[in-house]
């Protein structure tokens, strides 16, 4: 196949946000299918891909990689201030619903960056479908003006809630406009369960994936340095559910249960890491910090393998957490906070993990205390079910959602 798979966030930002489309893009590129990844510019200031070079660039381009196609935004002020949270509620609310009412979605200067590129697409690349993310409803826009000019069918991916991302008064006539995807794809069961409110087509759920390599049984076994870590990753999304999980692990390591204070370690990696120092302050003296930035994908999933406990904060808001199968791959105990869905444990009980989904301050203290006892108990993971969630097998069935909207508009060959 040649698609074209359209996701906001440039493949080279240091976010989640950049990781699905990006993955899958690379994971399509292997299994032989010709792959253009349209997204934003990476910065603000890019100048992005010139549209009259993009004829030459796809002739000469090696198909064993996506083809990355940068579009920049147009300049729009009070857009752009909108975007960066800028604009005080009131008025941010008037321009939220202008840029919807008129405009077709709070991203449209990136949909209008990318404009002049929709036809040269559908004569020059002709692609059989286009696949676009909902992280906001530019992709959507984009997707659906490809995919007309293309005369090639469009499938919608919803990685984030929809309800929580679009005005409520403005939801249902939203999702309207995108009533003519020829089929939808879910981050999770839970994803696809609240996009069915708005939303009729058929749809599949494709679970964001993991490297194979961390499945790999030679890889090596870290060594138990005798250290209690409890390593948190991961996005801390609402500061009162950090503040409580800050309170509840200080007033552990106070308590009979946590053991000598230089024996024990709290680890952060990520981007929130300065509200994580923050937060943990008070641990100081209690236990040994260490608090990282965003650390590459190895460099985390070696230290989530040292780990004697995997923390990570469930955002309120966030139907299914992917961190969560990355997690299950390190083979450590797992203790998240708020508890997941049950959709998240069943997941963890299919592969053996060992997950402490903890609704309250009290479900934390006896997860810590349980996994304390437990240090260094083996955990029995089950690699081969694991593997169902690698981006390679997932991928597999993203093909199988792609072609089948492929044949069903435009006939299979």
């Amino acid at each position: 196949m040649r698609a074209v798979f359209v996701n906001h966030c440039h493949p080279d930002t240091p976010h989640v946000c950049a990781v699905r489309l990006r993955e899958f893009a690379n994971a399509l590129a292997a299994r032989g299918h010709r792959i253009v990844l349209l997204t934003a510019t990476l910065a603000r200031g890019d100048g992005g891909d010139d549209p009259a070079a993009l004829p030459a660039a796809l002739g000469r381009h090696d198909w064993t990689r996506p083809f990355r196609l940068a579009c920049r935004p147009v300049a729009a002020t009070a857009t752009e201030l909108l975007q960066a949270h800028r604009l005080p509620p009131p008025f941010g609310k008037v321009v939220a619903l202008w840029c919807y009412a008129v405009k077709g979605g709070v991203f449209w200067n990136w949909t209008e960056g990318s404009r002049p590129f929709w036809d040269m697409l559908a004569r020059d690349f002709r692609p059989d479908v286009v696949w676009a993310t909902f992280g906001n409803v530019d992709g959507l826009n984009i997707a659906r003006g490809i995919a007309a000019a293309s005369g090639c069918p469009w499938v919608l991916d919803v990685k984030d809630p929809w309800d929580a991302f679009v005005p409520g008064p403005i939801r249902a006539s939203i999702a309207r406009r995108y009533a003519d995807a020829a089929a939808l794809t879910a981050l999770s069961e839970t994803h696809l369960a609240g996009a069915a409110t708005h939303f009729a087509m058929p749809a599949t759920v494709i679970y964001s994936g993991i490297a194979a390599s961390q499945l790999d049984d030679a890889r090596p076994v870290p060594q138990d340095d005798g250290v209690f870590r409890l390593v948190l990753t991961g996005s801390t999304y609402d500061a009162r559910d950090l503040a409580l999980l800050a309170d509840t692990l200080g007033d552990w390591l106070g308590g009979p249960g946590a053991g000598s204070g230089d024996r024990i370690e709290f680890v952060y990696a990520g981007g929130d890491h300065r509200r994580v120092a923050d937060a943990v302050e008070p641990f100081d003296g209690r236990c040994r910090l260490r608090i990282l930035p965003q650390v590459d994908p190895a460099t985390l999933a070696a230290l989530q393998a040292t780990a004697s406990a995997n923390l990570y904060i469930k955002g309120r808001a966030t139907p299914f957490h992917h961190k969560l199968i990355e997690l299950l791959a390190a083979g450590r105990p797992i203790i998240c906070y708020p508890a997941d869905t049950a959709e998240a444990a069943r997941i963890a009980a299919d592969v053996g993990g060992r997950l402490y989904s903890c609704a309250d301050r009290e479900a934390l203290a006896t997860a810590l205390d349980a996994v304390r006892a437990g240090a260094g108990r083996p955990i029995s993971l089950d690699r081969t079910a694991l593997k169902r969630y690698t981006w390679a097998a997932q991928s597999a069935r993203l093909e199988d959602v792609l072609a089948t909207a492929k044949c069903k508009r435009m006939g299979c060959k």
